[in-house]
């Protein structure tokens, strides 16, 4: 089961990759080709990420390449994330308190162990999404790679006002390459 192997790096266990439905395809799915070359091409190996509502109706999914062709998409995401608000770890930490934002399912998993938190499926926070966040928290902390930090104290510039708190956490690494126990504090 390579998703395991690959993920473990992450500290995500096996309950967490089943609980998410995280899988793996050395076969992946044929789609439409970029550019010059519109002809079909195969999106393969690949990691799947699926999105489900609390009822079980698939909403979206996203596949991460683990190929070699250079120039081919690390990402593909079928369906809209902008219409999803999959936040994480609301049983274990209730309704209210922060939400944290972050730009992957695998940081988002890290996260909630510690709070609520929500894959923004990218690093891009759209007013759409701000405004149906505003009617399930007061409390967002903004936590994107380190190379989306100018874009992070920009979207608190713009965003901040909807808020009771808006504050932005910055890690000179990925919140899914850091250590689960400097999660706590950098959340908390």
């Amino acid at each position: 089961f390579p998703s395991h192997d690959i993920l473990a790096k992450y500290e995500l266990t096996r309950k967490e990759v089943a609980q998410h439905r995280i899988g793996w395809s050395d076969h992946g799915f044929m789609m439409t080709g970029r550019g010059s070359n519109p002809k079909p091409v195969r999106f393969s190996p690949c990691m799947v990420f699926p999105i489900y509502s609390t009822t079980g109706e698939l909403l979206m999914w996203q596949a991460r390449y683990f190929g070699n062709q250079p120039g081919f998409p690390k990402w593909f995401t079928k369906g809209n994330p902008n219409d999803i608000l999959h936040v994480l770890g609301e049983k274990e930490h209730g309704k209210d308190g922060p939400v944290v934002l972050v730009e992957d399912l695998i940081s988002s998993i890290k996260v909630s162990r510690f709070s609520r938190s929500m894959c923004l499926f990218g690093s891009d926070l759209r007013l759409s999404v701000v405004n149906r966040l505003t009617l399930i928290t007061d409390n967002i902390i903004l936590w994107l790679d380190h190379d989306k930090t100018k874009e992070s104290h920009r979207f608190s510039r713009v965003y901040s006002s909807r808020f009771v708190s808006f504050r932005v956490v910055t890690s000179l690494r990925d919140p899914k390459e850091v250590p689960s126990e400097e999660i706590r504090g950098l959340v908390s």
